[in-house]
C-alpha cells in the first residue's frame, strides 16, 4: 500500500550546503515492533550537499544523543578522507521536536560549536529532505521484507539495506 503524497511545497531562499557535514537534517522515526536486537527506533541523517543518508538503530528515542556522537564521528572520518578542513560550521536542522532542541542536545551542540536549527513541530514541509528520506527508505525496507520472505522482527536488517540501495543509486 502507498501513501497519498501531498504537493511539493516550494522552497523559497533555501540555503545549499557546500560541503560535506556543514547542513545535516536529522530525525527520528518509529516506534516499530520490537526487532531481533532490541531496536524500536531508527535515526536518519542526511547530507545536504552529497545527500547520503547515515541510519542509527536505537532502542530507546531517548537515545538519539548518542546517535549524533556516532555520526559526528564519521562525518569527521570522511572530512579527512576527502581532504576537507576540520574546522567547519555545522547546522543541525531538526523538527520541533522538543527533546532534540532542548536539555542535553542543546548544550551538547553548544560545546561543539554546532548550529541547531527546528521547524515548527506537525510541518513536515520544513524537514521535507529527510522527510522524502523516511519515506524512501520505509517503502524500500517494506518491499525488501516481502520479497525476502523475513519476519517483521528483521527490519533494522531491511532498512541498513535499504539505505545502502538509496546511497548508490541516483537521486536529483
Amino acid at each position: 500500500m502507498v501513501k497519498a503524497i501531498r504537493p511539493s511545497v516550494k522552497a523559497t531562499g533555501r540555503e545549499l550546503a557546500k560541503e560535506m557535514g556543514c547542513l545535516v537534517w536529522f530525525d527520528t522515526c518509529g516506534p516499530f515492533r520490537h526487532s531481533s536486537g532490541g531496536y524500536r527506533w531508527f535515526v536518519l541523517f542526511v547530507d545536504d550537499s552529497t545527500t547520503w543518508i547515515w541510519v542509527y538503530f536505537l532502542k530507546k528515542k531517548s537515545s538519539y544523543l548518542d546517535a549524533l556522537k556516532l555520526y559526528l564521528l564519521e562525518v569527521k572520518k570522511y572530512r579527512s578522507i576527502l581532504g576537507l578542513s576540520e574546522q567547519y560550521h555545522m547546522v543541525l536542522h531538526t523538527d520541533g521536536d522538543s527533546t532534540m532542541i532542548a536539555g542535553q542536545t542543546a548544550s551538547y551542540c553548544q560545546q561543539h560549536g554546532i548550529e541547531q536549527r527546528h521547524g515548527s513541530p506537525y510541518l513536515h514541509e520544513n524537514q521535507a529532505r529527510v522527510e522524502r528520506s523516511h519515506r524512501d527508505v520505509q517503502a524500500m525496507a517494506r518491499a525488501l521484507l516481502l520479497t525476502s520472505g523475513f519476519g517483521v522482527e528483521m527490519w533494522p536488517l531491511a532498512v541498513r539495506h535499504a539505505v545502502y540501495i538509496l546511497n548508490r543509486t541516483f537521486r536529483k
